[in-house]
C-alpha cells in the first residue's frame, strides 16, 4: 500500500511537469478542446495582422456565423513575459453566440478555439481576451 506521503511526492511531481509541460502530459489535442490548436500558441502580432478579415465560428448545432476581427490590442504595455491582449470580432446583432469556446477558423490562420463572450457596450461585438507567455 503506498503511503499518503508518498502519494503526495508523486502527485507533485506529475503535477508539476503538468503546469511546466501541459502539452507534453495532456495532449495538444486535449488541451485544445479537440483537433483544433489552442489559440494561445498565436502572438498579438499574428491576429494583428487579420484585423479586418473574416472568420467563420461552427457552432455546436453545426451552423456557420462568420465574424469579422475588427480590432486586436494590447491590455499592458509593459515589458514583461506575459503578452495580454483583446480581440473586438464585429458579428450579427443579438444573442447569436452565448460565451463559450468555439473553433474558429480563418484562411491566413487556420483553426483554432477561442473563448467569445459578448461586449457590454456592442452586442454585436464579441471579445476574447488572451494572456499568453511570450
Amino acid at each position: 500500500m503506498v503511503s499518503r506521503r508518498q502519494f503526495l511526492t508523486g502527485m507533485t511531481g506529475a503535477m508539476l511537469t503538468a503546469t511546466v509541460a501541459p502539452g507534453f502530459v495532456f495532449g495538444n489535442s486535449l488541451m485544445a478542446g479537440g483537433n483544433a490548436p489552442a489559440a494561445h500558441s498565436l502572438t498579438l502580432e499574428a491576429w494583428t495582422a487579420q484585423v479586418n478579415t473574416a472568420f467563420q465560428v461552427r457552432l455546436a448545432s453545426g451552423r456557420v456565423v462568420t465574424l469579422k476581427l475588427v480590432e486586436a490590442y494590447a491590455v499592458y504595455e509593459q515589458e514583461t513575459r506575459l503578452e495580454q491582449f483583446i480581440l473586438n470580432f464585429q458579428g450579427p446583432p443579438g444573442d447569436v453566440l452565448p460565451e463559450d469556446l468555439y473553433p474558429i477558423t480563418n484562411a491566413v490562420l487556420g483553426e483554432h478555439r477561442v473563448r467569445l463572450a459578448r461586449s457590454e457596450q456592442d452586442e454585436a461585438v464579441y471579445q476574447s481576451t488572451f494572456c499568453r507567455v511570450r
